[in-house]
Formats: structure tokens, C-alpha cells, sequence
């Protein structure tokens, strides 16, 4: 179990500061080059947020913490099962309903907050 732990947790941080790098070389481009990002464009198109409000590093960092928390649990999965077809469509499938939750939950935070665009 004590291993499993410190796996997951190794694997989190690696995938979280990967993540990061990702934004950073986009980030090079300017504000531009993260919006054109698919993850930040999503949450612009569906939830009408205002990036320039939030803050570009903080929907940078919880984006990046909740993609590193999904291939956390997807390599995870994959690790307990074995690589197997039925593990494969089992990752697929998880990591789908992850991303639209946890994107949801992302979204939702902000509209709450009211960090909305005026349209």
C-alpha cells in the first residue's frame, strides 16, 4: 500500500510539472498562445469565462493539476490491470468522464465567482 502511494504521488508531481512546461511553452506566445490551448478554449466557449479576469497562471495551475490528476489515475489503472484491451477501453472511458467532471467543476467554480464574460 506504502508503495502504491508514493507511486501515485510520484506520478502526479511528474505529470503535474509536465503539464506546466506544456503552458510555459505556450505561454511564450503571450496571452494568445494559452487561449488557443484546447483545454482553456473549452472552458472559454462553455462557460463564457474571462480568462484575463481569473488570471492566467491560475487557470494555468488548475488546469494543470487536474490533467495531472487524470493520467495519474489512468496510468494507475493501467499498472493494477495489467495491459490489456479491456484495460485500455476501461482508461479510455474513465478518462473521459474525468475530463468533462473535472472541467465541469472548473467551470462551475468560476461562473460562481462571477468571472464571467459581459456579453
Amino acid at each position: 500500500m506504502k508503495n502504491i502511494i508514493i507511486m501515485f504521488f510520484g506520478y502526479y508531481l511528474t505529470f503535474y510539472f509536465f503539464n506546466r512546461l506544456l503552458f510555459w511553452f505556450r505561454g511564450r506566445k503571450g496571452l494568445l498562445g494559452i487561449k488557443k490551448s484546447v483545454e482553456v478554449s473549452y472552458l472559454m466557449n462553455k462557460y463564457q469565462l474571462n480568462i484575463e479576469k481569473i488570471g492566467v497562471s491560475k487557470i494555468v495551475n488548475l488546469i494543470a493539476l487536474s490533467n495531472a490528476l487524470i493520467l495519474t489515475i489512468n496510468l494507475m489503472i493501467l499498472q493494477l490491470l495489467g495491459l490489456s484491451v479491456l484495460a485500455l477501453l476501461l482508461c479510455f472511458l474513465i478518462t473521459m468522464m474525468f475530463i468533462f467532471f473535472f472541467y465541469h467543476l472548473i467551470g462551475r467554480y468560476y461562473q460562481r465567482k462571477g468571472i464571467i464574460n459581459d456579453v
